[in-house]
């Protein structure tokens, strides 16, 4: 497996150096420790995907990177609406917390 990935990093260096590699690596293996599927399948799939986006040009990059943002910001609003509501609900445990930290930052425990 490691040879796989430096074989890439050495093929890929003039252009996007050690990116592309390790994070399709990290995808496929991620896809194969949650899900079972196999690293060729997924691999296969992740190049599929990528060459669809990048030998679309520069307007096709600027659309899927809109859509993307798009989903990333309702993410981080429902990620934010989930904390604030998980403090509120949890609010009696606030000094608990808080001492913990500076407890367990500065030492004293």
């Amino acid at each position: 497996m490691s040879v796989n990935i430096a074989g890439m990093m050495i093929l890929s260096y003039g252009t996007t150096f050690n990116a592309v590699p390790v994070q399709s690596n990290t995808i496929t293996v991620a896809l194969e420790n949650s899900f079972g599927v196999i690293l060729f399948i997924s691999g296969t799939i992740l190049v599929l995907l990528t060459s669809l986006v990048v030998f679309g040009g520069i307007k096709r990059i600027a659309d899927i990177s809109s859509v993307n943002a798009l989903f990333m910001a309702f993410g981080y609003i429902l990620l934010a609406v989930f904390v604030v509501i998980t403090v509120i609900t949890n609010i009696t445990e606030i000094s608990h917390v808080l001492s913990l930290i500076f407890k367990s930052a500065f030492g004293i425990e």
